[in-house]
């Protein structure tokens, strides 16, 4: 029985999705310049003229990726615009949001949109394929600290620059600790750890 118009569509975007999810595995683990169109293919399970039907080439893919507005996307996104009007709020919300989504166990792909999006200020090809003259996370981030301590929510005797690294790295380690440790052996200390090591002393 031949398919709907319907049902094609839904395989497309299946297949599409297939895509994408490899290689956002593969650019979060290896590396984006480290990663090829038949690696691609290979994670995906698909043949090399297939992809070319969904995605020119892998920066197309990397786009696709980056304007995707998956849960974990716009959560994010309402999460850091929330964090520049009310630091402290926010900087919690999104600890939370990241320490929870890396403890489901059945959720494989959270880590890796994560750790993309983390990885965009360390490779230089994903800076400039990705910023277009955009400010970069870290300097977002430190004026969301820096507002923070202006407000007295967030210690002032670290600089603000000092604490978004600090935090930053805290979550790297702990998104690559899944990543690379996998999901069974993988323990983190509570979001509430983390964030008594941003709290200006006595307040909170």
């Amino acid at each position: 029985m031949p398919k709907t118009p319907a049902q094609n569509k839904a395989i497309r975007e299946k297949r599409r999705n297939e895509i994408m999810n490899a290689a956002l595995i593969l650019f979060s683990k290896h590396g984006f310049d480290n990663v090829s169109v038949s690696s691609i293919n290979k994670k995906a399970k698909i043949s090399h003229g297939l992809f070319y039907h969904y995605f020119e080439n892998k920066q197309d893919v990397l786009f696709a990726i980056l304007r995707n507005e998956s849960q974990t996307n716009l959560a994010l996104q309402k999460i850091i615009e929330l964090a520049k009007t009310s630091p402290y709020e926010g900087v919690s919300e999104l600890t939370i949001f990241i320490s929870k989504g890396l403890a489901n166990k059945k959720d494989n792909l959270f880590p890796h949109e994560i750790n993309l999006f983390l990885s965009i200020s360390e490779q230089k090809t994903l800076q400039k394929l990705s910023k277009r003259g955009k400010r970069s996370k870290y300097e977002e981030f430190n004026e969301i600290i820096a507002y923070g301590q202006q407000l007295g929510e967030f210690r002032s005797d670290i600089l603000s620059y000092d604490l978004a690294l600090i935090y930053g790295n805290y979550i790297k380690g702990l998104v690559r600790s899944r990543i690379y440790g996998g999901a069974k052996s993988f323990k983190a200390p509570s979001a509430e750890s983390l964030m008594k090591l941003l709290e200006s002393r006595g307040l909170y």
